[in-house]
Parts: C-alpha cells; sequence; structure tokens
C-alpha cells in the first residue's frame, strides 16, 4: 500500500478510536497477560489455535484452553500428545468434528519440525519458509497462522471479521487481508501500542457489541411471540419470525450433529430470519443459505466494498469452475448481484433448490436435508480456490 494511503487509513482507524473510546466504551486493553495466560504451555496454544476459528471463544474455546493449560503434563508437544493418546482427543477437550484431526497434524508437524516448546515454535514460525508448511494442514489459513504468531510472542493482528468490520466501520476500504493486517500493525505502532493489544481491543469491543445486538434481538423475537400468540387472527401473507427462527434452530443443531464446518451457531442473521451466513474462510466472502416461501438456496457471496477486488476473486473462482462443479456435482449460477434489476458491486455463485417454503412446517426436513448435503459440498467444491487466494 502507498504510504500516503496507509497515512490517511491510519487517521480514520485512530479517530474512531478515539471517538469509541469517548462514547462507547472502548478500552484498549494495555497487557497481554490478562488476555492470553496460556504463553507458556503448548497444549493450550494448539487447542488455542485451532479451536478458535468460527466458534464462539467464550462459551465454546476458552473453557477448553482453560482445561488444558492446567495439565502440567500436557505443557509440551510430546507430552500433550502422550497425555492425548491415552483417552482420546475428542474426550479429552469434549469436542468433536474435522478441528479435532487438524489439532492431531498440527501435533504431528511439531514433533516432526522437533518443536516442543513456545520458544523453539516463536523461533520456527518467525521463519517465513515455515509458514507454508503450517498451511498446508488443512483448517489453518493465514489468520490461524497470524494468531499462532500472536500466542507466542511475536507482534502482529489476526484479521478476522469483527476486525473486518472494524474497519469497514472507519471507512476504510479494504483491499485484501494483507493489506487490512497492515493497516492495523501500522496504526498500532503509530498510537505506540502492542500490536496484539489493538488487535484484542478491536476484537472485544466488537465481539461484545455482536452479542449486545443477538441479545437485543431475541428480546424482540420474545416479544414479537408473545404480540402473535395475543392475536386471534393471523394474517397468512405476514412473515412469521418466530417459527423461522425455530426452523434455523433445528437446522443448526443437524449442522451439528453432522460436524459440519460451517453453521455450528447463528453469526449474521436476516432480520426476517430468510437468511443465515457466516465467514468463508477468508475476508469478505461469505458463505449462505436462503430459504423463501418459493426455494431454498445456498450462496456464496463476494462483497469487499471494491468492485475490482470482487471481479478479481470471482474470476479467481472462474478459474477453478470446472472442477468446482464437479465436485459440486452440478452447475452453479455464476452472476452478479443485483437489487430490482439494478447491478451493483457484488457478485454470486449459488445453487437454488425450488417448490418448498420455509413457512411451511412440512416443507422443513427437505429444506434442511438439502442444506447438509450441499454446504458439505460447497466446502469441498472451493477448498483449493480458497486455499489459492489464501497464499496470494
Amino acid at each position: 500500500m502507498k504510504i500516503e494511503k496507509l497515512e490517511q487509513e491510519i487517521k480514520k482507524l485512530i479517530s474512531l478510536i478515539n471517538k469509541l473510546e469517548k462514547s462507547s466504551g472502548f478500552r484498549l486493553y494495555r497487557s497481554l497477560d490478562e488476555i492470553y495466560s496460556h504463553k507458556n504451555h503448548m497444549g493450550a496454544i494448539m487447542v488455542d489455535g485451532i479451536l478458535q476459528a468460527g466458534i464462539n471463544y467464550d462459551t465454546v474455546v476458552k473453557p477448553r484452553v482453560e482445561k488444558i493449560g492446567i495439565i502440567k503434563k500436557a505443557k509440551t508437544t510430546k507430552g500433550f500428545y502422550a497425555f492425548y493418546s491415552r483417552q482420546g482427543l475428542e474426550k479429552l477437550i469434549n469436542f468433536r468434528g474435522k478441528k479435532i484431526e487438524t489439532i492431531k497434524s498440527l501435533v504431528n508437524l511439531f514433533i516432526k519440525e522437533k518443536i516442543d516448546n513456545p520458544k523453539e515454535l516463536k523461533k520456527w514460525i518467525e521463519n517465513n519458509k515455515n509458514l507454508k508448511k503450517l498451511i498446508m494442514i488443512n483448517g489453518i489459513g493465514d489468520k490461524t497462522v497470524d494468531y499462532f504468531k500472536i500466542l507466542v510472542g511475536i507482534p502482529t493482528v489476526a484479521i478476522d471479521r469483527h476486525l473486518i468490520n472494524f474497519l469497514r466501520k472507519a471507512n476504510i476500504s479494504i483491499g485484501d487481508y494483507k493489506k487490512a493486517r497492515e493497516i492495523i500493525n501500522s496504526t498500532a505502532d503509530k498510537m505506540k501500542i502492542g500490536r496484539a493489544l489493538l488487535d484484542y481491543s478491536i476484537w472485544k469491543y466488537m465481539s461484545d457489541k455482536s452479542k449486545n445486538e443477538k441479545e437485543k434481538r431475541s428480546k424482540r423475537l420474545n416479544i414479537n411471540k408473545i404480540v402473535t400468540c395475543s392475536k386471534k387472527l393471523k394474517e397468512p401473507e405476514k412473515i412469521d419470525r418466530n417459527q423461522r427462527q425455530i426452523f434455523w434452530g433445528k437446522f443448526i443443531e443437524k449442522a451439528r450433529s453432522k460436524e459440519l464446518p460451517y453453521f455450528n451457531e447463528f453469526h449474521n442473521v436476516d432480520d426476517g430470519w430468510g437468511w443465515i451466513c457466516e465467514g468463508f474462510g477468508v475476508p469478505y466472502i461469505s458463505i449462505c443459505l436462503v430459504a423463501t416461501r418459493n426455494n431454498a438456496r445456498i450462496e456464496i457471496f463476494i462483497n469487499s466494498g471494491d468492485e475490482k477486488k470482487n471481479q478479481e476473486i470471482f474470476s479467481l473462482f472462474n478459474k477453478y469452475k470446472n472442477e468446482i462443479e464437479k465436485i459440486f456435482d452440478d452447475k452453479l449460477r455464476w452472476r452478479d448481484h443485483g437489487i430490482n434489476g439494478r447491478p451493483i458491486k457484488s457478485k454470486i455463485i449459488d445453487y437454488e433448490y425450488n417448490g418448498v417454503n420455509i413457512d411451511n412446517k412440512n416443507d422443513w426436513d427437505k429444506i434442511i436435508d438439502f442444506f447438509l448435503d450441499r454446504v458439505e459440498k460447497m466446502n469441498r467444491a472451493f477448498r483449493e480456490p480458497i486455499r489459492e487466494l489464501n497464499n496470494r
């Protein structure tokens, strides 16, 4: 990024931080000790680093990290491996799914590379040649690599959806992962605060804000339920948000039981509960599930806020089109996203299932089965292009 442009973005970010400190309870943390208390424990570092992506940290990740962190025998890589080998990693951390295999692959890599403690990991991960070995593990991308760097004391930030949304809040145009990281790192340097501390300060503020919004949404839904139940007649054309919430809740339960890589909790939902979305492994790309009164569909939604960047990502995916559709086992729609016929900057790759209605409970099982099948196939189909995008 050009120096003049970078300086402009830094000013915007500092201005927003100063404003939020005064008006909205934004807190700049000053010590990592109160945040990452397990920095000397390899078992806890590995569990934290792998579980944190796409999962609620406070309720799911943190309790498991704390549990491992008090086991002295799991303090080294070899010790952690020996400890979980006796009873099984799934049982040890009370977790199932693909992340278990990712942790095991990471342990095997570290043993092979003779990394047994955090100091050795820090020295190893500072060598850029070793980063490719990490990225080769399924489930590890740029964000997870940067998060491991933070855990071992290397000054950097790990860009996730909360940091991306904060940059957007500052009216900053986000080019790609590396540029977003450069902006926040440079802002931390300018403010003379640790990069990881600014990372956590922003993440904590946006995470708490997201929780508060979900609580408000939940209260609204409860109020709507009371109002709906109090009515003797319900107009059929109106949306029953409470019923739709129940539908998506059933889907989330099934997604968890099937160990899907996505949709294990609510991240981003439509006010009318017509769709849910979450990040698809890289910034500004989401995987969305949409259910209407006419159909259900799964979408890959590309929206960086920059038309040129959207086209670059779309073109990269299109390069893999034949392979993607072969793995997906059907043709996809590749299109611009428009509202009322007016083209806008976003791109969509989607697949539709017609003849089902989200407001008809008799169709719920059909829609859920469709989503379960197609989320898994979409994930496998886009794995290679997402990996290439992450490695740019």
